[in-house]
């Protein structure tokens, strides 16, 4: 689990790192937040706390890790604290938005959708935001109403509606953009998309010499070829395709049977216009009409790949996905004195 010529290094907030501490973190593009497991003889940690890790080798260490201590384990007979922390985003999934009155529910209206996601965050005593332009604009008609939900859960709801994702990056920023679990080239042509021609970079590399074990899997499990969208009052809208994109062959196909539809809802009463119901149902339909095609790859640990970025992986084990540009869709980073792995979920 490492090349014997590099030597381990890290630093974790209150730990003293020695031979006996191991780390694991993991994320992926559909957690509300990322987890960070701590076992260590020696810690001034305590419940609420906030925690920074950093991983790597003395050639370097990198920030992989950022928010707040949730549970500290002693174990007597081993001597072993045992510690939990998730990231920054945790203070909006805890957060519950609750008025004074049933009657006097929170409102508001002709709000866009990074406005109206910002605005909930806040709430919950989140501070640090990077809100891409929706051009999406919600409760025009009439006032928005909620009440007695996490600010995290209606946040998450707004990025459903546009088919964007929301999460916290490592150095404690909320990001709401369109980011996609796939490699992004802008021929969606949707907003947030970034302009056509320009791919996602990536200036990591992974070949042969640089894994350790890799497999490949494709399922229709997430696959939805049909879109129904309702709004308030009367307004409705759907999408469907028969046939579903396969990103292997870059070609639309028949993978369900004929005339058969795998239907996702979306339903939310501050949707008060009919283009707008319309375009939630295509962005959706573009972004759950396709085969997933996933690579699961282990590699000596690597700080600078976290969940969201992308990696050109360029194999000859397999061969359906050499030389192509792949979304880090999971990773998980296991530290200690034994070696460091990174092991990743990848989608194309």
């Amino acid at each position: 689990m490492g090349n014997p010529s590099k030597t381990l290094s890290a630093t974790i907030t209150g730990v003293d790192v020695n031979k006996k501490t191991s780390v694991n973190i993991s994320n992926s593009h559909d957690s509300a937040v990322a987890i960070a497991t701590i076992s260590c003889t020696n810690t001034s940690l305590e419940i609420g706390d906030p925690i920074i890790i950093n991983l790597g080798y003395t050639t370097g260490v990198v920030k992989v890790f950022e928010g707040y201590v949730k549970n500290v384990n002693y174990d007597v007979p081993n001597g072993l604290y045992a510690i939990t922390s998730h990231d920054k985003m945790v203070r909006a999934v805890d957060f519950f938005m609750v008025s004074e009155s049933a009657e006097d529910p929170f409102t508001f209206n002709n709000m866009s959708g990074e406005d109206l996601v910002q605005w909930v965050l806040e709430m919950s005593g989140l501070t640090s935001f990077h809100l891409d332009e929706t051009y999406f604009t919600f409760a025009v008609h009439h006032d928005g109403e909620f009440n007695v939900v996490s600010s995290y859960d209606y946040a998450k709801n707004i990025s459903r509606i546009l088919a964007w994702n929301l999460w916290m990056d490592e150095n404690g920023v909320v990001q709401f953009t369109n980011r996609k679990p796939f490699p992004m080239d802008g021929s969606l042509l949707q907003p947030g998309d970034p302009p056509f021609g320009i791919n996602d970079a990536s200036g990591i590399s992974l070949t042969d010499d640089d894994i350790l074990s890799i497999g490949l899997n494709k399922h229709e499990r997430d696959l939805r070829n049909k879109v129904v969208v309702y709004g308030s009052e009367a307004i409705s809208a759907n999408s469907s395709s028969a046939t579903s994109y396969n990103p292997l062959t870059d070609a639309y196909e028949q993978v369900l049977p004929i005339d058969y539809y795998k239907t996702s809802v979306l339903a939310s009463p501050i949707i008060t216009d009919q283009n707008f119901a319309q375009d939630a149902c295509d962005y959706n339909l573009s972004l759950l009409n396709r085969i997933s095609v996933e690579v699961s790859i282990s590699i000596e640990g690597n700080p600078n790949l976290q969940c969201r970025d992308c990696v050109n992986l360029n194999q000859t084990t397999l061969d359906a996905t050499a030389n192509r540009l792949w979304y880090i869709y999971q990773a998980e980073h296991n530290w200690s004195s034994q070696g460091y792995l990174t092991t990743m979920t990848l989608r194309i």
